[in-house]
């Protein structure tokens, strides 16, 4: 199992999402770190480093360090963490 680690402002969004988000998406970013059963939508990001996660209209953005941890950048409703 890769480490999973939050930036503050990704912890703090976490924190502030909806009741039905927030649990989902913490337990969908522990899937990804697991490697066994990934979330069904997961691409790279397109003009810059890093990974998204889609949840429904909610988006996690992610990077995979070279020592395998994955750190989560932010996370968001659609449109409102890419800026």
């Amino acid at each position: 199992m890769a480490k999973l680690v939050y930036t503050r402002r990704a912890a703090k969004a976490l924190r502030r999402a909806p009741r039905e988000i927030g649990p989902r998406m913490r337990d969908a970013l522990v899937r990804l770190a697991e490697g066994g059963d990934p979330p069904p939508d997961v691409r790279p990001l397109v003009g810059r480093t890093g990974w998204r996660l889609r949840l429904g209209s909610w988006r996690a953005m992610f990077r995979r360090r070279d020592d395998g941890t994955i750190e989560v950048l932010d996370v968001g409703p659609r449109g409102g963490i890419y800026g």
